[in-house]
């Protein structure tokens, strides 16, 4: 299913996005988690070398995609499209950032993601922001008065030499947000994390972005606003596979 079909499908329902929750997402996961200065990477030679699965090699396979609405106690309704991979893709663990053109899909800008973090770069991963949510970070960091050494030593600790995978997409206008975690994590403390935002410009590149750290979509798992998940049936894609 193409990622126009998807957001041609989604379209005509989607409201207006009114409720405010916790600012930040999975990037406060990644960045301030449970030191080293940034840019540099640890013998990428040695980090490349780590073994690959098969999920890796060939690609994510999604399943099929699932229609729900996030009903919250405003009375507000947002609609959107859940798959998930089957079984989670484990990330490829690369040694360097990919060109701009690689960047086709939302897999690939988190993949990347993966990548960058495992390899302790923080301007790779700074590179795969879009500029608002850069400027964002920095916002965010001043006032906490954190520096990226800091970020990128529990980037050491949590996923420095470790397997990554993706769990979960969901589809909604503009956006694609996709569930990510270490293999060895506690799964069900990861499904409760905010996914990670990713949205399309007009070259048809992926950004990550915070535009939705507002939303209460991505933040539906973390119990913070009492809400009603509907199931709607498989997603109608607009006939698109």
């Amino acid at each position: 299913m193409s990622e126009e079909g998807l957001q041609d499908a989604l379209r005509p329902t989607l409201v207006a996005w009114s409720v405010v929750l916790a600012a930040g997402g999975l990037v406060t996961w990644l960045v301030a988690s449970p030191s080293m200065v940034p840019s540099h990477r640890d013998t990428p030679n040695t980090v490349e070398a780590q073994a690959q699965s098969s999920s890796a090699r060939t690609g994510p396979v999604l399943s099929a995609p699932r229609g729900h609405e996030l009903h919250t106690e405003d009375g507000s309704v947002y609609p959107y499209i859940e798959r998930t991979y089957e079984p989670p893709h484990v990330l490829p663990l690369v040694s360097t950032p990919p060109d701009e053109s690689e960047l086709n899909s939302p897999e690939a800008v988190v993949s990347s993601l993966g990548s960058a973090l495992r390899n302790l770069d923080w301007e790779w991963y700074q590179s795969l922001w879009d500029e608002p949510s850069r400027k964002y970070t920095e916002k965010m960091f001043a006032a906490a008065k954190y520096a990226p050494a800091q970020r990128v030593a529990k980037w050491r600790e949590n996923y420095f030499g470790k397997e990554m995978h993706i769990t979960r997409r969901i589809d909604m206008e503009g956006y694609a947000l996709v569930s990510i975690a270490p293999t060895d994590g506690d799964q069900d403390m990861w499904s409760r994390v905010p996914p990670l935002t990713t949205r399309r410009d007009p070259s048809g590149r992926w950004w990550l972005s915070h535009d939705l750290r507002a939303h209460p979509i991505p933040a539906m798992g973390m119990g913070l606003e009492k809400v009603q998940v509907v199931d709607r049936g498989p997603a109608n894609t607009g006939g698109n596979p």
